[in-house]
């Protein structure tokens, strides 16, 4: 639910923000699939790098942020790990984090493709 949730904020934020490129013309109907050639699957596991290790990275950080600022918040020791699995503590953090993740994969992750001139 929490990476739904952050999915949908990431394309309300495109939308409102204008993010996303409107398409010049109408797209035509697919005739054929281009072939597959060595360009293109290094641009195809370029992007796909380049998006999954900044998810990762924001998955982690976040996990992190998020889960130091509930243990202080509840006042739990940090080296204390049966206080991750505490309803107060386990449900924010995991939320937090996984909306941060789809807010990343849709917004974030295309603006970086387009800064690196991957799209």
């Amino acid at each position: 639910m929490a990476a739904g949730a952050g999915v949908t904020i990431g394309f309300w934020i495109n939308h409102f923000f204008q993010l996303m490129a409107e398409p010049t013309e109408a797209l035509p109907a697919i005739q054929h699939i281009p072939p597959l050639t060595a360009g293109l699957l290094v641009l195809g596991l370029t992007k796909f790098m380049v998006g999954i290790v900044l998810v990762l990275l924001v998955r982690q950080v976040v996990q992190n942020l998020s889960l130091q600022v509930l243990y202080s918040w509840f006042k739990v020791v940090t080296r204390n790990k049966e206080a991750r699995r505490r309803l107060e503590i386990e449900v924010p953090y995991k939320f937090v984090t996984y909306t941060s993740v789809g807010i990343c994969a849709t917004t974030v992750v295309p603006m970086l493709h387009r800064f690196l001139g991957l799209l």
